[in-house]
């Protein structure tokens, strides 16, 4: 049940969403409230030519932009991938959706489509959120070797810092908090500031201070699980029964050849 809130309040709550079931992209019916899609690329470049065709020159110029191989390869795909997905979801063939960059660079289409999009990589995963109400989505990979203790004080706020630090688990709550604060920034359409250690991260429910982001209403983040290594949050606006969770694989790519 949603908290009834004022139009000059911003309200957050946030909790571990539990059992991940990843289903086949195929089950999709792409007409989800929201839903996430995972998809593992292929590091040693395998299979890059899949996302070739659905591209124009400029997204790929700036996909080569990247100096590191695995970074241009996730960037192709995650360009790629929203075309296709977004097209299934909108009846259209992918090569006429129409991508732009809107608040804080946050992906959005062009149109009145009523979808809002968000997508993350991380390693050999990326992380594409669909969904009819704004929502980010952020994913990591879990590192053990981040130097923690020069970033905690500057990201998070005194109490997420006695729950990080607290048990020994640090390098697992550290990335829980991480992902959650991303994700919510990313929905929020804002990025990493002055304003990040504000941003509410742990359990439970939190009045946001409007004086420091430009939003209001209610938003519900929930932490998961990828795979193993690799921790993931989303957020999105309002309250949601139940979110679908769906692998991706090449199989996708010839989705695109009914659609046009």
């Amino acid at each position: 049940m949603g908290v009834e809130i004022n139009q000059e309040q911003s309200f957050v709550a946030c909790s571990e969403y539990g059992q991940v079931s990843w289903m086949g992209w195929t089950s999709c019916h792409f007409r989800d409230e929201v839903a996430i899609f995972r998809f593992r690329h292929s590091e040693d470049g395998s299979g890059q030519m899949d996302w070739h065709s659905l591209l124009d020159a400029d997204e790929i110029e700036k996909g080569w932009r990247y100096h590191r191989r695995d970074d241009r390869l996730r960037s192709l795909y995650t360009r790629s991938l929203l075309r296709i997905l977004i097209g299934k979801y909108t009846d259209k063939d992918p090569l006429s959706v129409r991508l732009a960059r809107g608040k804080g660079n946050k992906p959005e289409l062009k149109g009145d489509s009523g979808l809002h999009i968000n997508a993350t990589h991380s390693g050999s995963w990326i992380l594409l959120a669909i969904g009819r109400r704004d929502v980010g989505i952020d994913v990591e990979e879990v590192k053990p070797d981040l130097a923690l203790t020069d970033m905690i004080p500057t990201v998070f706020s005194d109490q997420e810092q006695q729950y990080v630090e607290f048990n020994g688990e640090t390098m697992v709550r550290f990335y829980e908090l991480w992902t959650r604060k991303e994700a919510l920034v990313k929905a929020f359409g804002s990025g990493i500031d002055e304003n990040f250690p504000h941003v509410p991260a742990l359990n439970g429910y939190h009045t946001l201070e409007t004086n420091k982001f430009a939003t209001h209403g209610e938003w519900t983040v929930n932490s998961f699980h990828v795979a193993r290594g690799y921790q993931a949050a989303v957020a999105y606006r309002g309250n949601i029964r139940r979110i679908h969770f769906y692998t991706l694989d090449h199989g996708i790519f010839s989705l695109h050849k009914n659609l046009r």
